[in-house]
């Protein structure tokens, strides 16, 4: 059992430093993709974009 007591405060600053957390991976996500599609736009093979945004290779073909 828990002898922990549950406060309310604590848990929705919780909840919301997770969500924030999520937010900012997904953002850096998105930017990393519009990177690579910059990247690739410019002519660099996706070997190099790949290693440079370090996204998986075969993802970078999907960019494409």
């Amino acid at each position: 059992m828990f002898d922990m007591e549950y406060d309310y405060d604590t848990d929705i600053a919780v909840q919301r430093e997770e969500a924030m957390r999520f937010g900012m991976q997904q953002g850096m996500q998105q930017a990393y993709i519009q990177t690579a599609k910059s990247m690739l736009s410019a002519g660099l093979s996706a070997d190099l974009v790949a290693k440079c945004v370090n996204m998986p290779l075969s993802d970078v073909y999907r960019l494409q």
